[in-house]
């Protein structure tokens, strides 16, 4: 973002910062703007320590586990836990054979610890917010703007129930409730979309 500019006051307006940010990084050609991207980018992800000792966890094959560290912490994750990831793309990702990846997954899935949409390649890891609840507004902006830009999911319906049990938990940070307002007005709109389309579609 420019340096010169006045920080925006609105949760509107680091939106649009940040899409402005993310566009101009993903249209250069130099590193430079790069470093413009929003905070998506950031070298690490948060994981709670004590995740090890939940027996769905200790009861992994080190497949499942080790596809399940990558989902909480990869390139492609987000610190809301919901984001786009072919089955191919973690095979390839590990070296495994396809059908390795898928039956790790499936073996995530057993436990609920990650749901899974097959038509629209969306990931959902269920725990996710539980330790990385966004805890400033330029980080609810960001979330804003990853879960904008995703298709229509079965999995928001799951999304928006783990935003309200983690927003409203005990210990909950400072800001957990203005993202869980902020999290349902953006899926609300995507709801209405996808059904305005299926009216026009009859």
């Amino acid at each position: 973002m420019d340096p010169t500019k006045k920080p925006p006051t609105s949760l509107a307006g680091l939106v649009g910062e940040i899409i402005e940010a993310s566009t101009k990084a993903k249209s250069s050609k130099h590193g430079e703007a790069a470093q413009a991207k929003p905070d998506e980018a950031k070298p690490f992800r948060r994981v709670d320590p004590y995740s090890w000792l939940d027996p769905r966890v200790q009861g992994l094959s080190d497949r499942a586990s080790r596809l399940l560290s990558y989902l909480q912490t990869g390139p492609e994750s987000s610190s809301e836990g919901l984001f786009v990831l072919a089955v191919s793309t973690m095979a390839a990702a590990f070296r495994w054979d396809v059908r390795k990846a898928r039956r790790a997954l499936e073996e995530l899935e057993r436990v609920d610890l990650v749901r899974f949409d097959e038509t629209t390649y969306t990931v959902l890891v269920m725990d996710k917010l539980a330790v990385e609840m966004p805890r400033s507004r330029y980080a609810i902006a960001s979330a804003r703007v990853r879960i904008q830009r995703l298709h229509y999911t079965v999995l928001f319906e799951v999304f928006e129930e783990r935003i309200v049990r983690f927003s409203e938990a005990s210990g909950a940070p400072h800001f957990a409730l203005e993202f869980r307002d902020a999290m349902i007005e953006v899926l609300e709109r995507k709801r209405g979309q996808r059904n305005g389309r299926s009216e026009r579609a009859l």
